[in-house]
């Protein structure tokens, strides 16, 4: 047996056909492919969007909690400031009081006088 008679003859238009076939399969298959990245692609880009919008949510989030804790720090100060006002009301009260006896003192002298 010659190599010749070991190697099947199929005829061009033959295979022709079948390489045709295949080339429209997998061009099919390449359009489905990329229908798919295309959708892949536009779902991608929907949920960066809505990243984006759920990114700037946490920040205003973050801002405000942030503000919260500004407004206690502020209203912390605030309440010493009046627990000193408060005091001071007390110290002059006190002071007023005291005077006044001294005065009443001095008066019942001057009257004894």
């Amino acid at each position: 047996m010659t190599e010749e008679n070991l190697t099947p003859y199929i005829p061009i238009e033959t295979l022709f056909k079948y390489l045709l076939k295949d080339y429209r399969r997998e061009r099919q298959r390449t359009i489905y492919q990329e229908g798919q990245v295309r959708s892949l692609l536009k779902r991608n880009a929907l949920l960066e969007q809505e990243i984006g919008k759920v990114k700037q949510r946490l920040l205003k989030k973050m801002e405000r909690s942030e503000k919260q804790i500004d407004y206690s720090q502020e209203i912390s100060r605030l309440n010493q400031a009046v627990s000193c006002r408060n005091n001071t009301i007390e110290q002059l009260r006190n002071e007023n009081a005291r005077l006044k006896n001294e005065l009443g003192t001095y008066m019942l002298f001057l009257g004894k006088i």
